[in-house]
Order: C-alpha cells, then structure tokens, then sequence
C-alpha cells in the first residue's frame, strides 16, 4: 500500500471521478481499495461502472459508516488509490469451502504471483460478518498457510445483521462472501481493545458455533441476567437486551491469559445468546463491564505503538473502529478517534466502522477474530 492516495467523499460527485482520471493518468495500472457507507450501497454499482471505464481495478467492502479526518459518517465513500493492485481474491459463502480449504488453496496460487518479493506478504480479509465461522476458518487457515503471511482482516455488512452485498470487486457483489488481498509489504495491523481480565470465570457448558445455549449449566440467558443484575444492578429483559448486551460483552478467555471480546447480539426464542464469533463448548468466559468511555490511557498506548511502528514521516493510518464499541462508547468514540488522529500526526486518517476484527498478537503470529477493537494500519504515501 506504499505511494498510496486517498480520500473522503460525501457522495459520488464528478469530483470524485475526476480523483479517479488523475490517479489512472499517474498510475496506468492503478487499484482502488473502496470502503462504502451501508447507506449509500447504491454507490457500488456506479464506481464499478467508473472504474471499469477507467481501466482502473477496483475491490472494497460495505461498513456501517465511514471514517474520515472529519469524523464517523452514516453516508459516503473512502477511497485508497495503489499504484498497482496486489493480488486478490472474492468468494461466495459456498465457495469458502470446508475447513477454509478454498480459501488456502487460492492465497497459495496468489503467493506464487509474488515470488519476486523478499518481505512477508500481508493477508488482509474481508468477511461478510454474517459468515457463522469465521474464527474457525480463521484457525483452519493458520493450520494450513502457518506464518508464511501476516494477519489481519476485518467484517463487512449492515449493523442490521440484515444480509446486503458487502463485498465487491469491479464485476462482483456478494452477500455472506469473502475478500481476500495479498498486500505484498509487511504492513504493522495494531489490534487493541484494552479490556482487562475480571476475576470471576464462567464455563460455556453448551455451545454451537456462535450460539451459547448454556452457561454454568443454566440457560444462557437466565445465568447472563443474573450475572449483570449480580454485579452491575442491572435488570435485563428480551426488550432491552441489545441495548445493554454491548456494554457486558464476554470474554473468550485463550492461551497465555488472552481475551478476546464477544459481544451477544442476539437472543432466540429459546433463550441462547448468539455472539459475533465463535464460542468453543467448555471454554472459559469472563463477564466484562465494557471500559468507560473517554479513556485516555488506552488511546495513549495506541498512539505510542503506532509512533514505534511508523515506517516514514509521510504516513498516514487507516483506522477501523468496532460498530459495537461505537454504541457503547457513544460521542467517546469521536474522542478515541480524534485522539488516535491528533497523536498520529497524519494529514488525514481513513477507515470504516466494522462489526468484528482480525488481528495477531504478533508478527505471522495465528490470527483472531475479535470484538470491540481498533484496528490501525500505517499507510506511506507519496
């Protein structure tokens, strides 16, 4: 993503295709990498049409809003220019195969595209966030390509959880699919959520997939309302569920004492708690009170891990922020993001609203599918 051009447009305008004419005039095989409000979604087909008149390459994804310098939008487009395209990939849920066979099977023929390079390729996706497995294809994944790319991805679709087409490329719009670039530098993804590991520990007694049917051998829900009303007063019913379930995330307690965040964002009629992402039958929860909003330390650690990682002077990040943290943290997540913006010293800072993350804890280390992070990724540029 080096020698990158970028901007925020509010509409698709001659402006922005006129930004389009003299990226192509620079770059004869130049790419756009397209982040697109859900409100605007319409606006996919016609930068389709203006890229493919254009000659220019062209893949992206559909967020609940778009983040610029200004501010979180409900409408508008982000664009990243490239010099040239790296290799990618799309695939239909059908065609995600079993095991994440389809999806290894086709970074490895991209790999090969890539040979001339000396530095570890970064495997950024892209997955539809209704995909009900995608931790576990993340961990399939792992097995099969190991530390020969580095991690880091993101989940595409309408903060609904209704299905939309939230992945596209110049002749393709899918629901429930999959993009998948091979950037060919190693680029640094920071994933941060700066939750802290409570004392108390549950047991996920029963599970299927992302679906917790039990939790210390109660119902799921009744044992969740219990705990919340327990510790924290609160009285939660099927009404207001929503509502404070993203302030009381869970915690997917892994090795080594990680925690990875999962948010319930929805209850069935039989009383099980469905989480973004995977829960392992028998693994160990933690009940989180989400972190206050305004919380001015984590974003310093952030920014001094960014100012450690920076590559050049002339930078500037792409930041993704979780949907789910958003609703918590209420008008805190502008300050987050302005704060991140101000320490960064960019010129302008780009990105998109997610509803879930990827992200390693280190260097081709495995990759997680994650809640209720920050993703941040430095970009050099011209």
């Amino acid at each position: 993503m080096t020698n990158a051009a970028q901007g925020y447009f509010p509409a698709y305008t001659d402006a922005l295709f006129s930004f389009l004419q003299d990226w192509k005039q620079l770059h004869p095989n130049a790419g756009v990498f397209a982040f697109i409000a859900e409100a605007d979604i319409e606006v996919v087909s016609q930068l389709q049409k203006s890229c493919n008149q254009l000659g220019i390459t062209l893949v992206g994804g559909v967020f609940p809003s778009v983040i610029s310098s200004d501010g979180i939008h409900k409408r508008g487009i982000c664009l990243i220019n490239v010099p040239e395209m790296p290799p990618y990939f799309l695939l239909n849920q059908a065609g995600l195969g079993v095991a994440g066979e389809r999806i290894a099977e086709q970074v490895l023929n991209k790999l090969e595209q890539l040979q001339s390079t000396d530095e570890t390729c970064t495997l950024f996706l892209i997955f539809d966030v209704l995909i009900p497995d995608i931790a576990s294809r993340l961990d399939d994944l792992y097995l099969k390509i190991e530390d020969r790319v580095n991690y880091a991805g993101l989940c595409a679709g309408s903060e609904t959880f209704q299905p939309i087409a939230s992945v596209f490329s110049n002749d393709l719009q899918l629901t429930k699919g999959l993009l998948a670039i091979l950037w060919p530098e190693t680029h640094k993804f920071i994933v941060q959520h700066g939750f802290s590991m409570p004392n108390q520990m549950l047991m996920a007694t029963s599970t299927h997939g992302n679906r917790i049917t039990q939790i210390n051998w109660k119902p799921a829900f009744e044992a969740y309302q219990e705990l919340i009303h327990q510790k924290y007063d609160v009285l939660l019913n099927k009404d207001n569920f929503y509502q404070y379930a993203v302030h009381y995330p869970l915690g997917l307690v892994r090795a080594a004492d990680q925690i990875v965040v999962r948010i319930p964002i929805l209850l069935d009629d039989d009383g099980a708690l469905i989480c973004s992402g995977e829960i392992p039958e028998n693994a160990m929860l933690t009940l989180f009170q989400a972190p206050p909003p305004n919380p001015n330390h984590f974003v310093n650690e952030l920014a001094e891990e960014i100012s450690h990682t920076a590559t050049t002077t002339e930078s500037m990040h792409l930041v993704f922020y979780c949907a789910g943290r958003k609703m918590h943290m209420g008008e805190g997540a502008q300050t987050e993001i302005d704060g991140l913006y101000e320490k960064s010293g960019d010129k302008e800072m780009l990105g998109a609203l997610t509803l879930g993350e990827i992200g390693t804890s280190s260097v081709g280390g495995q990759p997680v599918f994650h809640n209720m992070a920050l993703v941040v990724c430095e970009l050099s540029h011209e």
